[in-house]
This record gives C-alpha cells, structure tokens and sequence, in this order.
C-alpha cells in the first residue's frame, strides 16, 4: 500500500530547491528563504512579497499559449499584474541560463 503524506512531500520539495539554490546562489551575498504555501500561486505570492517586504520576483515560464493557455491559464501574467515588486521572467527550459554539468551561468551579456 502506497500512502502519500502531503507534508513530507512538502518537506522534500523544500529541502531539494534549497539544495539548487544554494547551488545557484553559492557565496553571492543574496538573503533568501525558501517558503511553502497553498492557494493560487499568483495570489499567494503576491500576499508573500507583502508580508516578506520582497524586493525581487523571479518566474519561469514555459511559454504556453492558444487553447492551452486559455485552459491552464498564467500565473505569470497574472503575476505581471499584481505583484508590487519588480518579476524577473525566465523562459525555460529551452533557454536555460545554467550549465547542467558543471553549474556555471551561461550568461554572456544582460
């Protein structure tokens, strides 16, 4: 019998993105947290950069659109729209920034 306990799911997802970030963000004095909540996603981290007085947003996208688009919707856009702080957009995976070998940014110019 398989059983899925949402938290330790939870607990999982958590510990794995602060392991990437970690990896990401290595020695750059960036102060981060990594926070878990339910609800829409737009809303949620909406009310989050609120609470948390967040200076940055950063979303990946994978570019959806027509019927997709309009059944799934966009937490991006709607991110866009209601966020107070600045949203950085990250189209992925077909323009990934960070070299999955050896974890180097791939960014030649910003």
């Amino acid at each position: 019998e398989f059983q899925l306990n949402p938290v330790d799911q939870q607990n999982r997802i958590k510990k794995k993105a602060g392991e990437q970030l970690d990896q990401l963000i290595g020695e750059q004095p960036v102060k981060w947290e990594p926070l878990i909540t339910v609800g829409h996603t737009a809303d949620e981290v909406s009310r989050l950069v609120e609470e948390k007085e967040i200076d940055l947003v950063i979303a990946a996208t994978r570019g959806r659109s027509g019927l997709k688009r309009l059944i799934l919707g966009s937490v991006t856009e709607r991110l866009m729209r209601v966020l107070s702080c600045p949203l950085l957009i990250i189209h992925s995976p077909k323009h990934e920034f960070i070299d999955p070998i050896n974890q180097e940014i791939r960014l030649k110019r910003i």
